[in-house]
């Protein structure tokens, strides 16, 4: 017997056979993302492999898998775009929205909590982008031709 299997063993005595089924298949991926360097790991590993399949002679492929049309229709809707505007659209987004919650974590429970830090972090962050802003290309990003535009977003970059 296992080490903690009578545990084990008692906590699932009062659930169900498809519960117990549904935890078989959820724990996995629970353990998953209990590790903090998984999820890096798992992106850092699909970067590399993206940027040698596209720099390999299959490049083709890679490019053809980008353009793939892809859909969604609900009723008589219907969004179709190919595989690279889901990436940039949709998985952006989605990138942002998690970027989003960390940064409100920081603030609730991180390091941001405390009311000494944080508005001195705040303020440094939030002047950065207005200087990067407000100051247009920086002299060695353009070429003079390119200063009358003015001001770009930060995003633009």
């Amino acid at each position: 017997m296992k080490p903690g299997g009578l545990a084990r063993d008692e906590e699932l005595l009062g659930r169900t056979k498809a519960e117990r089924a549904g935890d078989q298949v959820v724990r996995p991926f629970q353990l998953f993302a209990q590790q903090q360097a998984s999820g890096g790991v798992v992106l850092l590993g699909c970067a590399i492999l993206a940027l040698a399949w596209a720099n390999s002679p299959w490049a083709w492929a890679y490019e053809q898998m980008l353009g793939v049309p892809l859909g969604i229709s609900v009723g008589e809707q219907m969004l179709r775009l190919d595989l690279r505007h889901w990436i940039n659209d949709g998985l952006m987004a989605i990138f942002f929205f998690g970027v989003g919650l960390e940064i409100k974590r920081e603030f609730l429970v991180g390091e941001l909590a405390e009311r000494r830090k944080a508005p001195s972090t705040t303020w440094l962050a939030v002047s950065r982008m207005k200087l990067r802003s407000r100051r247009g290309p920086s002299w060695d990003e353009a070429p003079a031709r390119f200063f009358h535009q003015g001001p770009q977003p930060v995003a633009a970059r």
